[in-house]
């Protein structure tokens, strides 16, 4: 952040940005960000809003759930699809990608993005099979206690 805003004031002031500061940054945020994917995810700490959810019954908030979870284990498999597929284009790649200024190999970055992203891949599966299973267990007792 810091070095965002020395960047933006220099480039204002001086009408000069810092050098090489697109790759600095664009580096910086895949290695700060990708890799947290998997963990934040296991701990459920992104952001989601409830106001209106916790309005729906349990039953409709379990399907719920599913549909969004889904949906996110979707999403998130095919970025990580693609990202792998851009690991081995650029691994076959003679020259290879680099950064716009420093000439940096994007190889060892796009490869963290592909491992942030397949650990949040692996973790959204086994949030989404918990959840089925949570789901059809409150189905099945709800029928036996229906059935009592």
């Amino acid at each position: 952040m810091l070095f965002i805003s020395a960047d933006v004031i220099k480039r204002y002031i001086f009408t000069d940005a810092i050098i090489g500061s697109i790759d600095f940054v664009t580096v910086a945020m895949v290695v700060l960000v990708f890799p947290s994917f998997g963990i934040i995810t296991m701990e459920k700490g992104h952001v989601c809003s409830d106001f209106v959810y916790n309005l729906f019954h349990e039953r409709f908030r379990g399907i719920v759930d599913l549909f969004t979870g889904l949906c996110s284990v979707i999403i998130v498999v095919l970025i990580t699809w693609k990202l792998g597929d851009r690991v081995l284009e650029n691994w076959q790649s003679p020259q290879g990608l680099t950064t716009q200024y420093f000439q940096w190999p994007q190889l060892p970055f796009i490869f963290i993005a592909f491992l942030g992203c397949l650990m949040m891949s692996l973790e959204l599966v086994i949030s989404f099979l918990h959840k089925a299973i949570e789901v059809k267990n409150a189905s099945k007792l709800k029928h036996a206690s229906h059935d009592a």
